[in-house]
């Protein structure tokens, strides 16, 4: 029976290689440090190591290597698990694989050039060999001269069993198999250099800068020392032996233990970082006993809280002016290189900290209690590309599964897009190439992301090797910041990094400070702030999505779309920004409103409302010059500029609505005697200049009149980069920008050289090696916006902004789709005292909002290949989603067939085959009935060859549309202050879409209604929670609304509906008539709907709510009946017309 306390060792997990994860072949155990790997994979590691100029190291804990021996221990090992499990050996393919790689005597590492060697026999490594064999010499020599003529035989016969119980112990791993033997040694030595400390025998020595007259008193202290370590060690283990003799006598007839066995597992084992040595002067971070986790480097960067006393302890080989450090694990820390774990989607999204300084509560180890103050090594980190030395305190990038976690990059290699050694590139520009790569190969690993850190400087004076510290009394874990940095000054930007989603790809952005006073680029930016939740919520995410990726990639291949959806990781959008504060009325201004700021007053953080900037120029306060049509200055008279917000699918979006007059490249001159000064700006060859008053109240009259103000954001060509250009260092004359970038007014120097402008910096960067087209593209939007200014010349800035606001120039008819106004219906708001908004989806150029859903479907096909170039769109609709889907098609060049119920206008069947559609329309059936017209057309594509089913009712790309567009549009238009929305449904696609986002982005405050017309059973499944479904009444004169059953598209979030109203045709034709007497609105039948179903919400909810309706299309189609006197006497809601509105019925 085995002693519960006996050590164990899970054999097969010690055999297994840490490079390739499978067991060992041909294992060769690395000297020094006793890890073992394959001989080909060791050969390969090496092989890299050997391009550059860094000296070779363990692929496990990054220790110098000296060189590599075949183990005798090792290989019989593995021939005992390989015999008792033959299941688990090489396949023959995988070993003459290897084979190839690696023969037995090949020289691992090879042999390079002797400047690759490092400096270990410098003074303090020699000062190190002069200690251990001090210590050797000293610990032997008492034992051999003593022996046994002081020590009784059973002395030495506990001795032996409490030796033969240590080694037992030390035997639970490999290495410990390997390497028993070293361990003591080092413990001792570990124990000396800690004593060294406590007694302060460095103090007065310069540990940087020992020289030949103080080497003989450190000597003397040190012999001193280690003398009365010797008699203490002495006396205590005479006093051991004394309790070991009475415990003896107490049990002699206790038995010895058994014999360790190898097969017994559950006991962690303990690894070392290295056997090299260390200064002898170097004192050491106390030592706990906690068994830590496999060995780091000191490229790690975020503590590991609970593994800190161990690492201290045991650190790995470095220069004399180097002592070793308490190293960190970066956040997420996995496995090895190859394989996903648990990192982030967005490589901004994952720069978040694990642990931040700043707060008060931590959860590190206590320290042992000292007389005297502790000493922390500094951090040392090099560069894994370029080598640069001692990076610790500038900003670098850590990837936490390359090299063990101890992969670490400069800023300057981050940026030239060298990165670890499995990246994809940057932002969601990454997972565009990944998705290509996992096409090709289903078991590609995730892009790795590359973690932000930067060490403080300690407040110490500088001094030592290389000009630095290598002790301080400052703990390094409380100088370390790790997240998201300003792009542009490089400050940590956790509490608030504003995200630009196209410059690098999305990987790029800026502190508050940079955006309020001007110095970020020139696209639309995301606030953002670091949450905790969401990063440990985010990590759990991505585990267990690695997994399912992990088991279905056995299978058939597995379809990918590209980037995860949400590529945030730990961060939320921060709204208070929007919500700014007037600088003059001092009332907070809605998101939705645009604003005055200026990049100098109060550091940028200064804006004022278009209503009191007006105000200003009407009291006289900024003249008509220096105002909004013309210098747009503020009350101290610095150029202003016009922020706007607008809502995405994450958060709201800061945007330049309006640059400051004249750009960065106006020169403003000095004051002259009569109150003015001259500003100037560049205008192709020339150089023009005007007048300008310093009192922003004052005018120059005639004076300033003769020159034409300057652009918005100067003149000069708007590109974007293609590519990035990052100066030398020292390069101050020479323009940063990244890729993607829009450099703002471009000027050509002289053929080889550009001046431009960018993140609100001037300077010159180089000319492309063919032309200017192939490193740049032309901003087309802001080209539009300039022209727009120009030709509008005076106009004030309402109507300057109003343009900027319309779409311009769209990619053809489907670029068209979207972003429609919000109608105010004056007259219902007015009877209600409520503001009724309807959505006026008739605008779109298909004419309803039928086109958002026709487009969404078919992308849909496009995306997942079901649809190719010539192909068949089949669909059953009532009309609009056909009239979309014929546009669609027609633009995409698509054959269009429709099947449609015999009751529909005959306007509409017209038009669709007006539009090249095939239109087939067949008796209007319950969905139950296999004659449907739904059922038909399925059956109509599965007959053609390349005909494709949209299937509008259960597409759930139909709903999607609007959550991706319809939704963002309303919350954005009424700035979030909504109260409630409601909407008839045919698909169910635009109710449920809206409902969805609404809920989301108002947190469940929006209310929700589903309007139903007569013959529908939606009202009773809403009404009765699901338990009924009869239909209310026997049927309507609105066309594609109402419905017999819950489709795909409605289910999702059906339970999200905050109730319904039944409307008869009555209302509806009444409230066609009202729209068009009283809002000048010519409106459809389901229109007309919407419009009595908000009313009756107003009514509900009471005066001072907002209600926001949809508009879906105009009467245009349906005038043959709703405008007929015999059709509407036919239906019998002649009467429901008011008499004074029945002049509008035209047709007889």
């Amino acid at each position: 029976m085995e002693s519960p306390g006996k050590p164990s060792l899970d054999l097969e997990k010690e055999l297994t290689c840490s490079i390739c994860t499978e067991l060992l072949y041909q294992p060769l155990t690395l000297l020094d440090c006793l890890h073992t790997f394959c001989g080909a994979c060791l050969k390969e590691w090496f092989g890299f190591q050997a391009l550059t100029t860094a000296p070779f190291t363990c692929p496990s804990c990054r220790s110098a290597v000296r060189g590599s021996r075949h183990n005798a221990t090792v290989v019989t090992l593995l021939d005992m698990l390989v015999a008792a499990h033959p299941g688990k050996a090489r396949s023959q393919a995988d070993k003459e694989e290897m084979a190839r790689k690696y023969q037995p005597g090949d020289e691992v590492p090879p042999k390079v050039a002797a400047g690759r060697e490092s400096s270990k026999n410098n003074d303090d490594d020699g000062l190190l060999e002069q200690v251990r064999e001090m210590s050797l010499r000293e610990a032997m020599t008492p034992r051999r001269r003593n022996g046994r003529n002081d020590r009784s035989q059973e002395d030495d016969q506990l001795e032996e069993e409490e030796q033969r119980r240590r080694q037992v112990e030390h035997q639970s791993s490999l290495r410990s198999l390997i390497g028993s033997a070293e361990r003591d040694i080092e413990r001792e030595i570990e124990d000396f250099a800690r004593q060294i400390q406590e007694e302060g025998l460095l103090d007065g020595l310069d540990l940087d800068n020992i020289d030949l007259s103080r080497d003989d008193e450190l000597s003397r202290r040190v012999t001193e020392a280690y003398r009365r370590r010797q008699r203490r060690g002495r006396s205590q283990r005479q006093d051991e032996a004394a309790v070991r003799r009475q415990r003896a006598t107490s049990s002699s007839n206790r038995s010895r233990p058994p014999s360790a066995s190898l097969e017994v597992r559950g006991i962690q084992t303990r690894r070392r970082t290295a056997s090299g040595g260390r200064s002898s002067t170097a004192p050491l971070l106390s030592v706990g006993g906690a068994t830590r986790r496999a060995a780091r480097s000191q490229t790690e960067l975020v503590p590991s809280l609970l593994d800190v006393p161990a690492a201290a302890a045991r650190n790995q080989r470095r220069s004399s002016s180097t002592p070793s450090v308490a190293v960190f694990a970066p956040p997420g820390t996995g496995g090895g290189g190859g394989g996903g774990g648990d990192e982030s989607n967005a490589s901004f999204a994952s720069r978040a900290p694990q642990w931040n300084p700043t707060t008060e509560s931590r959860t590190d180890p206590q320290p042992i209690s000292r007389n005297r103050p502790q000493l922390f090594p500094e951090p040392s980190i090099s560069c894994s590309r370029c080598s640069r030395r001692h990076i610790e305190y500038e900003l670098h990038y850590n990837c936490a599964l390359c090299a063990g976690g101890q992969w670490t990059i400069c800023l300057d290699c981050y940026r030239a897009a060298k990165g670890c050694l499995h990246w994809f590139g940057f932002g969601h520009g990454a997972w565009i190439k990944w998705d290509k790569a996992h096409q090709l190969d289903p078991t590609t690993a995730r892009p790795h992301v590359l973690t932000a850190s930067r060490y403080l400087r300690p407040p110490s004076i500088p001094g030592g090797a290389d000009g630095r510290r290598t002790l301080t009394w400052h703990d390094p874990r409380t100088r370390l910041e790790t997240g998201t940095f300003c792009s542009r000054c490089l400050a940590r930007a956790n509490d608030c990094y504003w995200r630009c989603d196209v410059c690098n790809d999305g990987d790029w952005g800026f502190c508050t400070d940079c955006v309020n006073r001007g110095f970020s680029c020139s696209h639309m930016l995301l606030p953002l702030v670091y949450e905790l939740a969401l990063s440990q919520q985010q990590q759990q995410q991505d585990q267990q999505q690695e997994q399912q990726q992990k088991q279905s990639s056995t299978g058939l291949r597995r379809q990918w779309t590209g980037r995860p959806q949400s590529s945030l990781g730990p961060f939320k959008p921060l709204p208070i920004y929007s919500d700014a504060v007037c600088a003059v009325c001092e009332e907070t201004m809605a998101a939705s409103q645009v604003r005055y700021h200026c990049f100098s007053c109060s550091r940028g953080d200064y804006d004022i409302c278009t209503r009191c900037y007006s105000s200003l120029e009407t009291q006289g306060k900024i003249s008509a010059e220096n105002g909004a049509s013309g210098w747009r200055r503020c009350l101290s008279g610095h150029r202003m500029a016009v922020i706007g917000w607008a809502s995405g699918k994450v958060g709201r979006w800061r945007y330049v609505e309006r640059e400051p007059v004249g750009g960065r490249s106006l020169v403003e001159g000095g004051v002259a005697d009569d109150g003015t000064e001259t500003w100037s700006w560049p205008s192709g060859s020339e150089t023009r200049r005007r007048r300008v008053t310093v009192d922003v109240a004052a005018s120059t009259g005639a004076v300033g009149a003769g020159v034409a103000f300057p652009p918005d954001g100067g003149l000069g060509v708007r590109a974007q980069a293609r590519w990035a250009w990052f100066p030398a260092a020292g390069a101050d004359d020479e323009l940063l920008f990244p890729r993607g970038a829009e450099v703002r007014e471009v000027e050509d120097v002289n053929g080889d050289w550009f001046f431009g402008v960018y993140m609100g910096a001037k300077g010159l960067f180089p000319a492309p090696h063919h032309d200017f087209k192939n490193m740049f593209r032309h901003s087309a939007r802001r080209l539009t916006q300039q022209s727009a200014n120009v030709c509008l010349g005076g106009a004030s800035v309402a109507n300057r902004i109003a343009v900027s606001h319309a779409q311009g120039i769209t990619q053809g008819f489907t670029g068209a789709i979207g972003n429609t106004p919000l109608i105010r219906l004056k007259h219902l708001s007015e009877e209600t005292g409520c503001t009724i908004l309807g959505k006026a989806e008739f605008m779109n150029p298909g004419g309803s909002v039928k086109d958002r859903a026709a487009l969404w479907i078919v992308s849909e096909a496009e995306r997942k290949g079901e649809l190719k170039s010539g192909g068949t769109v089949v669909e059953g609709t009532a009309g609009n989603t056909g009239i979309g889907l014929a546009h669609v098609c027609r633009a995409r060049g698509y054959k269009l067939v429709i099947y449609m119920p015999d009751t529909q206008s005959r306007a509409k069947v017209d038009l669709l085959r007006l539009l090249g559609a095939e239109v087939f329309a067949v008796p209007a059936v319950p969905w139950d009935n296999e004659k449907n017209y739904n059922h038909q057309a399925r059956r109509h594509a599965e007959s053609v060859d390349g005909a494709v089913w949209t299937d509008q009712f259960d597409n759930v790309a139909n709903r999607q549309a609007h959550i991706d567009s319809t939704g963002p549009e309303i919350w954005a238009q009424t700035g979030g202050k909504m109260d409630a929305f409601v909407c008839a449904t045919g698909t169910g696609g635009t109710l449920a879409g809206i409902t969805r986002f609404l809920k989301e982005e108002s947190g469940g405050a929006v209310q929700c209604y589903l309007a139903d017309p007569p013959g529908s059973v939606l009202y009773s499944v809403v009404t009765s929670g699901g338990k009924s479904n009869e239909r209310t009444g026997t049927g309507s004169i609105t066309e594609g609304i109402g419905q017999g059953r819950v489709t795909e598209n409605l289910k999702p979030d059906l339970d999200l509906l905050d109730g319904a109203f039944h409307v008869p045709d009555q209302e509806t034709i009444a409230m066609v008539y009202r729209c068009l007497d009283e809002e000048g609105l010519y409106l459809g039948a389901s229109t007309a709907l919407n419009v009595v179903a908000a009313r009756d919400v107003a009514r509900k909810l009471g005066p001072g709510h907002t209600v926001v309706t949809i508009l879906c299309d105009g009467a245009y189609r349906y005038a043959d009946r709703l405008f007929s006197r015999s059709w509407l006497a036919e239906k019998k809601l002649l009467d429901a017309i008011p008499k004074p509105l029945q002049r509008y019925i035209a047709l007889p």
